[in-house]
């Protein structure tokens, strides 16, 4: 159970300058966790740290974070002059510094963030990274501190939220402008010290040109779009609290209180996002933010129409490419094969889809194997009685399909285009160009 206040959407009485009040949560158990992280809306829980037995750092505040890790490579982010890199210790006396943010209601200085996460990630992953294997030990600790909230599962989640860690710290009007990040998982930040605003929003199709190859929703790129950004969702956070949101969203934070906000935010992909991305398939597909997910968005439905004995054996980039194919196909076409998918799956032949006949998740997937099942179901099942059925496996995945053969559309240049892109590059090259017959 969870008791929930804010309204997922509010009435006009709860809204701020069209804004509506992140719903809140407390005492959530399990079930409803997951079905909230499914269903993608961001939300808050009020009990996070108040009934999460070990988590050490929950009183942490800016100045403590200094004391343990003072030789910690800062960055002073979203700055009007460009990232600065110092000491933790270093950034604790150094001076805000204007963000540049064109927003009034924005913040107006930077944060520091400290990306402890990439202590673990080896030279070979970013050589301009600031965090080093050198501060191994530090990301130990904070692993040791950080513990794993009530309403997640140690064994599921543990891992997870281990691999994960990055602390932000900010000042009264600090805080990261409005981004969109590259993480194909779902975000959970929580508040440990200090109070910072959050407004959010999803990314309208609106808004999205045809698969631009650059990050339309980059550090304070929001701001600069016709017509400004239009957050959906507010809310503070106070310490002990949590805010969830899933990939793609639009997230900016302010930190409202005199007192330096310390906050510590993991990725997490159990239970994966599911109704999320296929909610908001038509405009995640086309956001260059997360391209590096659009293989991890396809899986749910590339997974379902791969044949049985390969489903659990083809890797993430094979099945993307089927997934292509798939959608390159007429819609009804796609369909159809959804609908054959469906008889062969029903191993009883009652017309119903079980958890148990779901097939398993592709190797490397997001989130767990145990969790993939559940999560399909609840994408399928359109009408949630317990029964998924060949009418709404063809409709979720025509709707898919629609989505993808749009997109190829899009991506497809005119063939006068493709001849002149080809010629140019045989000049550079000193290639021949074929002679025309």
């Amino acid at each position: 159970g969870s008791e929930a206040g804010g309204g997922g959407g509010g009435g006009s009485k709860a809204r701020e300058g069209g804004m509506a009040p992140l719903p809140r949560h407390a005492a959530l158990d399990g079930a409803t966790f997951a079905a909230l992280v499914r269903r993608g809306a961001p939300f808050v829980v009020s009990d996070a740290l108040e009934r999460s037995a070990g988590f050490a750092m929950r009183n942490w505040t800016c100045d403590e974070f200094a004391v343990r890790f003072p030789d910690a490579a800062v960055t002073l982010h979203y700055v009007a002059g460009g990232d600065k890199r110092s000491t933790m210790a270093e950034s604790a006396v150094l001076g805000d510094e204007p963000s540049g943010c064109p927003d009034p209601d924005g913040p107006a200085h930077g944060p520091r963030y400290w990306g402890i996460k990439e202590a673990a990630f080896g030279g070979g992953y970013d050589e301009g990274r600031a965090v080093s294997e050198a501060e191994t030990p530090y990301l130990e600790a904070v692993k040791e501190a950080a513990g794993v909230p009530y309403f997640m599962d140690p064994a599921a989640n543990g891992g997870e939220l281990g691999a994960s860690p990055e602390v932000w710290l900010s000042a009264k009007g600090a805080g990261a402008q409005a981004h969109v990040d590259g993480h194909c998982e779902s975000t959970i930040s929580i508040q440990l010290a200090g109070t910072k605003r959050w407004r959010l929003s999803a990314v309208p199709p609106s808004q999205l040109t045809p698969l631009r190859p650059r990050n339309q929703y980059e550090d304070g790129a929001a701001y600069r779009r016709r017509g400004g950004w239009r957050p959906t969702w507010v809310g503070d956070l106070a310490p002990g609290e949590a805010i969830l949101f899933p990939p793609g969203t639009v997230h900016e934070t302010t930190t409202t209180s005199h007192e330096c906000a310390a906050s510590i935010t993991f990725q997490f992909a159990t239970p994966p996002p599911v109704l999320h991305w296929d909610a908001r398939f038509p405009a995640l597909r086309r956001l260059w933010d997360v391209h590096e997910c659009w293989a991890q968005f396809d899986l749910p439905y590339a997974s379902l129409l791969a044949p049985p004995a390969s489903s659990a054996a083809l890797p993430v980039r094979e099945l993307f490419f089927l997934s292509l194919q798939l959608g390159g196909l007429l819609p009804v076409r796609a369909r159809r094969l959804a609908v054959q998918r469906h008889a062969e799956l029903d191993a009883d032949a009652d017309g119903c889809l079980s958890v148990a006949e779901l097939p398993p998740p592709p190797r490397r997937a997001l989130g767990t194997a145990e969790a993939w099942p559940g999560a399909l179901a609840s994408l399928f099942d359109v009408d949630a009685d317990g029964c998924v059925a060949a009418a709404e496996v063809g409709s979720v995945i025509e709707r898919w399909a629609l989505v993808q053969r749009a997109v190829a559309e899009e991506w497809l240049p005119p063939p006068r285009a493709i001849a002149r892109q080809f010629r140019a590059e045989a000049r550079v090259s000193g290639a021949g160009m074929p002679e025309r017959r």
